[in-house]
């Protein structure tokens, strides 16, 4: 303890060249506990965005259905839809459950038209699982099966309001082109530009007359759970009641995650979160090698106090423990510091948060539909102030053997 104490009365002996380290130290400390904060923050929302927008947390359907996905295939669907919800409305935690029909199509306002997904709906349970209901803008959710919804950027390329008649035109399971109207009963914006750009919410029924199928078929079954946590055992329960019901592998129907169903997505951001986690271990490095360089002169600049250490008694084993003590030291008075401005920067992003929407291109692939907030785990700010003593403890690692190697009357040198 002794030891320490002298240590840390040696960190403070030169005021300008430790207000310097612990102003390194601290900088980084701060910039990487906040970029932590904020990289967790957006992956959090970006998964969450997706899941309550789109794929919900459990879906079925054919177990071919996904390898065709892009040509969204009417022939591998669910063919009797309502019995996959009787066979799992009963399940516990379960928030929603409802069926889509996807295909793709051309939407007119009867002078121009646009290629467009289409999503048909069962509304009921795409009001539970899913939160477009809660985007919608201007007009409200579906009242009428000739209802439609459509996003504000598709709304202001075709220059649709609230009660516009728009025409949508697609190939049913027989290849012929049919052409159906609507009215449109809510404009969405979700902050998500492929949606808002380019996807029309119709009701199940209008989509099912419209591609020629029956009252039963769907492309998919989606369900929402209370707790994502659960994921694994929820994903067990549903294979298991379907199976019961003989809805399952018998009848070719797989379930699947919502992973699977935003896998690019997925890919795409981790690859990005990588891209960030490297510029951070530059950024230790960084304030690694500045210790290392601080320390070294520390060294430099004490020669007499070293040699008059090793003169009084001092072993080289005890004076290479005070030069890293005096780095550990220096390490969590800055990691300490540094807490105070991220917690600070953590406080004003929790509280007011970074409207994201605002800056990001439409075109960007990345579901960002509310105000980004940083997620941070209880133990990140202990760890980074602990990480930070480690680091300069092992900047101080040479300088520290350095200093225990040398020789009394090198270290003397004329004053012996």
């Amino acid at each position: 303890m002794e030891l320490f104490a002298i240590a840390l009365r040696n960190v403070f002996r030169n005021p300008r060249r430790t207000v310097l380290n612990l102003v390194a130290i601290g900088l980084g400390v701060m910039i990487i506990v906040t970029m932590k904060g904020w990289v967790g923050g957006l992956g959090a929302s970006v998964y969450q965005t997706t899941i309550d927008l789109d794929t919900a947390h459990i879906q079925i359907i054919q177990k071919d259905y996904q390898e065709e996905a892009r040509r969204l295939p009417l022939d591998l669907r669910i063919k009797d839809w309502p019995a996959v919800h009787d066979a799992l409305q009963d399940l516990p935690g379960l928030v929603g459950i409802g069926a889509r029909l996807d295909f793709a199509a051309a939407v007119s306002n009867g002078q121009s038209a646009l290629n467009v997904s289409v999503r048909g709906v069962d509304p009921e349970g795409e009001a539970e699982t899913n939160t477009i209901r809660d985007q919608i803008k201007e007009g409200g959710y579906f009242t009428e099966e000739n209802q439609v919804l459509i996003g504000s950027g598709l709304a202001r390329k075709l220059s649709l309001k609230v009660g516009d008649q728009v025409f949508l035109t697609a190939l049913d399971q027989y290849g012929v082109r049919n052409l159906v109207d609507g009215s449109v009963a809510g404009i969405f914006t979700s902050g998500y530009g492929i949606f808002d750009d380019g996807v029309v919410y119709m009701t199940l029924k209008k989509a099912q007359d419209t591609l020629a199928l029956g009252p039963g078929d769907a492309t998919r079954v989606v369900l929402k759970f209370r707790d994502i946590n659960q994921l694994g055992s929820n994903m067990e329960l549903v294979r298991k009641a379907l199976e019961a019901k003989g809805l399952g592998q018998a009848i070719g129907l797989t379930t699947q995650t919502w992973q699977v169903f935003a896998k690019s997505l997925v890919d795409n951001l981790e690859s990005r979160i990588r891209i960030i986690t490297f510029m951070l271990g530059i950024l230790v490095i960084l304030v690694t090698v500045g210790i290392l360089n601080s320390m070294s002169m520390a060294v430099q600049e004490r020669f007499r106090e070293i040699g008059t250490l090793r003169a009084i008694g001092m072993n080289r084993k005890k004076l290479t423990r005070l030069f890293l003590m005096e780095g550990f030291a220096l390490g969590l008075t800055g990691g300490l510091a540094g807490l105070v401005g991220a917690s600070f920067l953590a406080w004003l992003g929790l509280t007011w948060g970074i409207d994201a929407r605002g800056f990001l291109p439409r075109e960007v692939a990345v579901p960002i539909v509310s105000v980004l907030h940083p997620l941070y785990l209880p133990l990140d700010f202990p760890i980074a102030a602990l990480a930070a003593a480690v680091v300069a403890t092992i900047g101080s690692i040479l300088p520290a053997r350095r200093a225990g190697k040398m020789i009394i009357r090198d270290a003397l040198g004329s004053h012996v």
